[in-house]
């Protein structure tokens, strides 16, 4: 689990300098959807261990 934090830190710390980017400028594009992206696949990855563990 522990595996999972930096790329979640990474994600989060991106995600907002494509949040503040000019629109359709290629950092918005670079920084906005990888970052959501990565959070969500990180959070899925998370939810499916702690499910494992409970059996």
């Amino acid at each position: 689990m522990n595996a999972l934090l930096f790329p979640l830190l990474v994600a989060r710390i991106i995600h907002p300098f494509g949040m503040i980017a000019p629109e359709n400028s290629p950092q918005q594009f670079l920084c906005r959807a990888p970052g959501a992206l990565i959070t969500w696949l990180v959070l899925g990855a998370e939810a499916i261990l702690l499910l494992a563990r409970l059996r």
